[in-house]
């Protein structure tokens, strides 16, 4: 029951990357689309690995993934890169303005403002300063972030 090089490099991946989309543990181990998406079959198969369908993509993890659960949201925007700047962003400077954080990420307000919309409820902070909504990230969000 020995696993490949690839299958052991995808899941030392996915112990650090939990809830990864197949893209992404390709870039992130640097292998062919063939070898992974063999070995993340294999390991399906196999029972080592388990999978999801979150927002129409197919997700990977070390464990079952909770789909309805903030924490799995959380894992989830690590595969979407603006998401990740965004949430990245927020977490070492809360309570920045749309215009602050796309000054950041290098994003125009209106790709900020879309992508905020489309971050879960209870994983952002919103209040207001000068007329201006201002956004930042719960807690244990940034706990998380740093796994």
């Amino acid at each position: 029951d020995r696993l490949s090089p690839t299958a052991t490099i995808i899941i030392a991946f996915l112990k650090e990357n939990p809830i990864s989309t197949e893209v992404t543990i390709r870039k992130g181990v640097g292998k062919s689309r063939g070898a992974v998406s063999y070995q993340l079959h294999r390991l399906l198969f196999d029972g080592k690995i388990y999978s999801a369908e979150i927002s129409g993509k197919t997700c990977y993890s070390m464990s079952p993934i909770l789909i309805d659960s903030p924490e799995t949201s959380v894992y989830f925007m690590r595969n979407n890169k603006q998401q990740a700047d965004i949430i990245s962003y927020l977490c070492t400077h809360p309570w920045a303005t749309r215009k602050e954080i796309a000054d950041a990420v290098s994003l125009p307000v209106d790709g900020v403002r879309y992508h905020l919309k489309n971050i879960d409820i209870g994983i952002l902070q919103k209040g207001i300063r000068e007329d201006a909504e201002i956004y930042a990230v719960e807690d244990w969000v940034k706990q998380l972030w740093e796994i």
